[in-house]
């Protein structure tokens, strides 16, 4: 499968319950020898340019070194050219950064099947047609740079992209703490987040503090060519328990499962 989802919802009642939501690993698994899953959703990571791209792309290609960038589709606001190969380079500011988040203040290209047509693929996923306006998505850092690709096809043309970029420290969870724990803000409007490397971790909104109310997240990995399935490891859960045995308030879904309480602390699968 080219995409494997877990969806986290929170109800807009609190009831006294020590909730600090989830934290686990995960990893895609290769494929075993003589089976292959199809790529036709996905694409591999570019490799650089070459002289022959260069000529295409010497005027819209970009590097970002800094913790806060804009990128910017060619002559925005007005539309983006055909046949257009743009490589944006986001280089780790430094080693304790660990993730970038992009928040895509406009978002409009060529809609098609399986994003062929025009598209901007990051780390393999390619991403196309319209977002809402202030869409956030985060990208973990696994090397020392990410490369974004745009790239458009001799048809037709569209509005182009504006988004606001910024590199994230690690967080760290053994710092001196106050008897109050610090507030983590309000819950985001959109809470949709995905993964496109083959291992990395998804915790709650807010860990290791509680998690707030009437949140409806979605976490999406994206599936690697060659990798078949994928491993979760669940080193906490610890949400709101179920009532009259059922998860109705609080839960996890995966698949057509839904999990709450404690039901998948220290599992596997």
């Amino acid at each position: 499968r080219s995409e494997f989802t877990i969806k986290f919802k929170s109800d807009g009642t609190d009831r006294g319950y020590s909730k600090k939501a989830f934290f686990m690993q995960i990893r895609q698994r290769e494929c075993p020898d003589g089976f292959s899953v199809s790529t036709s959703s996905s694409m591999p990571k570019p490799t650089p340019p070459t002289q022959e791209i260069e000529k295409k792309t010497d005027h819209c290609s970009q590097t970002f070194v800094e913790k806060y960038f804009e990128i910017i589709s060619p002559k925005y606001p007005s539309m983006y050219e055909n046949n257009l190969d743009c490589f944006y380079v986001i280089k780790r500011n430094n080693p304790g950064i660990c993730r970038v988040d992009l928040l895509f203040i406009d978002f409009d290209l060529e809609d098609g099947k399986d994003c062929e047509r025009d598209f901007l693929s990051i780390d393999g996923m390619k991403m196309c047609g319209q977002f809402k306006s202030n869409t956030m998505r985060s990208f973990v850092f696994t090397g020392n740079e990410k490369i974004i690709v745009f790239h458009s096809d001799p048809a037709r043309i569209k509005g182009g992209f504006y988004i606001k970029g910024e590199q994230k420290e690690c967080e760290t969870t053994d710092s001196p703490k106050d008897d109050l724990p610090p507030p983590i803000g309000a819950a985001p409007s959109i809470c949709e987040i995905c993964y496109a490397e083959t291992a990395g971790i998804i915790k709650s909104y807010g860990y290791p503090n509680n998690y707030p109310n009437n949140l409806n997240c979605v976490y999406k990995i994206t599936g690697f060519p060659d990798y078949c399935s994928v491993y979760i490891k669940f080193d906490e859960f610890n949400l709101e328990p179920p009532r009259n045995g059922m998860c109705v308030n609080d839960y996890v879904e995966i698949g057509d499962n839904r999990y709450c309480g404690n039901q998948l602390q220290g599992q596997k699968s």
